[in-house]
């Protein structure tokens, strides 16, 4: 069963010696979709674990604050498992300081585990299906009117952990949206260097 994994891993091109076609570019997405759930998971850890190494070679940042790369993770919950030393565990609680940072979304913020959740700097809700709302609230500690509240691309709940602050509350609000008359006066609110 191993040899036929890896041959299907060798089929679908995404461990070949040839590297991605990404040159100098800021920004690299990797492609992901065609490959099954299993294949995507193998990446995603392998990818991670091959950015967190460069990283910790580089040594810990001047600060322990400043970003060198930011990772986002779609769908992320998926990729996630409650073992401490899985990789996107490993890298919650310790890439900081190396200057990694991990933007995860899903949505279904319940699956995450709890070692990562506690390890979240910013929690941002775009909107959570109903069903949802009962595990959410316990989980993250939002009230169910707060997450009554959110409606998509309008209004969403913030949690920003700062220092000195154990446990700040979420705040609801108005997404800077130029498509709603709302988002477009919160747009306007903010200064033109935050906006551009």
């Amino acid at each position: 069963s191993v040899v036929a994994r890896l041959d299907l891993l060798a089929a679908a091109g995404t461990f070949r010696a040839n590297p991605p076609p990404f040159g100098n570019a800021q920004v690299k997405v990797h492609q992901i979709k065609a490959l099954t759930t299993e294949q995507q998971v193998l990446f995603t850890k392998l990818r991670l674990r091959q950015i967190f190494e460069e990283l910790k070679k580089l040594g810990p940042t001047e600060s322990g604050t400043e970003l060198r790369k930011i990772v986002f993770i779609d769908e992320a919950h998926k990729y996630f498992s409650k073992a401490p030393e899985d990789v996107l565990n490993v890298i919650a609680k310790e890439a900081r300081k190396f200057g990694l940072g991990l933007w995860c979304a899903s949505q279904q913020p319940t699956e995450f585990p709890e070692s990562f959740l506690t390890n979240v700097g910013t929690t941002m809700l775009l909107g959570i299906h109903s069903s949802f709302w009962k595990r959410t609230a316990v989980m993250l500690r939002i009230s169910e009117d707060e997450l009554r509240a959110i409606r998509p691309k309008e209004v969403m709940a913030v949690k920003m952990m700062r220092d000195g602050e154990a446990d700040p509350p979420f705040h609801v609000t108005i997404v800077p949206n130029p498509k709603t008359e709302a988002g477009r006066r919160a747009a306007a609110k903010m200064s033109p260097a935050r906006a551009a």
